[in-house]
């Protein structure tokens, strides 16, 4: 994906309105993105400071462009696409442990995509092995839990795990809602699925209060998992096109599309393609929304991977080699 940076400002509008999703009628917040492509939207508007942190895997290691992370605690945990989990120390940098093992033999994996982490453990879905793998916090390996479909992003919630289902059929939808064991309590949302609209393969993520929010591939609503159902709760609804010369080559949809969202005590902060990737920061509090390239003052783009505790997290190869990386902590502006 094109990370280069596209000036642009958006003056948006926020208000409550009725419209259909899957046949209800949503009755949550609409974000109205429009407006021109002129100025750029400072860090300092919602974030107050920035930490980085050079991740120092042991001397003969190297890690692979990242895949998904997920944090607790002191810790950070990597999932690369060399199919190789790390364990960091997010005070230190320090590679506290790694392992990879990939196969079809007891404790191993064939092609993880996601990882996510609660009180005690850690958990690894594997797409092709259609099963999470379940670590405890220093990665020793507990048990495999099976699933009955393919599956390439995760959460867990206290009673099991949400994941979205990439065979969807009508008895077995987008989102799955499965217990610790894995079998099949609900399933929620649309059937039909257009792999190449996908402009990730993450979905979900948690608000400060360990609340699930996701958003279903190609899809502008946010929603959110309460009391064993999906609510939608946003719609990023994207006005007059800011790139109108180059709407078809991205997206007939005014040619933007939703990439991924993560829900902060004070914001909805959206990235999303329009030729570019944008970034827009919705303070539903104030119902103020700005849009625009984020200016970081860093050499590095601004592109989360993750939210943890009051910041967004993400990860960038310094040197383009995979053996300098740096974790940079972005914190999230309070109330």
């Amino acid at each position: 994906m094109n990370n280069k940076i596209l000036v642009c400002i958006f003056t948006c509008s926020t208000f409550f309105a009725g419209c259909a999703v899957n046949n209800q009628t949503f009755n949550g917040t609409i974000i109205n993105i429009s407006g021109d492509k002129n100025t750029e939207l400072l860090i300092d508007s919602f974030v107050t400071s920035i930490d980085s942190t050079l991740l120092q895997p042991n001397a003969i290691e190297h890690m692979g462009e990242v895949q998904d992370m997920c944090l607790s605690d002191s810790n950070a945990y990597i999932l690369d696409k060399a199919n190789s989990i790390w364990k960091f120390n997010l005070n230190t940098g320090f590679q506290e442990k790694k392992i990879k093992k990939t196969g079809h033999g007891h404790g191993e994996y064939i092609n993880p995509t996601s990882i996510c982490v609660d009180h005690d453990n850690v958990y690894v879905l594997d797409f092709q092995g259609c099963s999470i793998m379940v670590y405890d916090k220093n990665l020793d390996y507990k048990n495999r839990i099976r699933l009955e479909f393919p599956s390439i992003d995760f959460a867990k919630v206290p009673d099991g795990f949400l994941l979205c289902n990439m065979n969807p059929t009508k008895n077995l939808k987008r989102i799955v809602h499965i217990n610790e064991k894995g079998s099949v309590i609900n399933s929620f949302l649309s059937m039909e699925m257009k792999e190449e609209s996908m402009m990730t393969d993450r979905i979900f993520s948690k608000d400060d209060n360990g609340s699930v929010f996701f958003a279903e591939p190609a899809s502008n609503i946010i929603y959110k998992w309460e009391n064993g159902d999906v609510l939608p709760v946003y719609s990023v609804e994207f006005g007059k096109a800011t790139n109108e010369k180059n709407a078809s080559k991205v997206n007939p949809l005014h040619g933007n599309m939703h990439i991924r969202s993560f829900v902060t005590s004070q914001y909805v902060i959206t990235l999303y393609l329009s030729e570019f990737v944008l970034t827009n920061v919705y303070n539903y509090q104030k119902a103020t929304s700005v849009s625009g390239p984020v200016n970081t003052r860093l050499r590095h783009p601004f592109f989360p991977i993750a939210y943890y505790n009051g910041a967004l997290y993400g990860i960038y190869d310094i040197q383009n080699d995979n053996k300098n990386m740096i974790l940079i902590k972005y914190n999230i502006r309070p109330e």
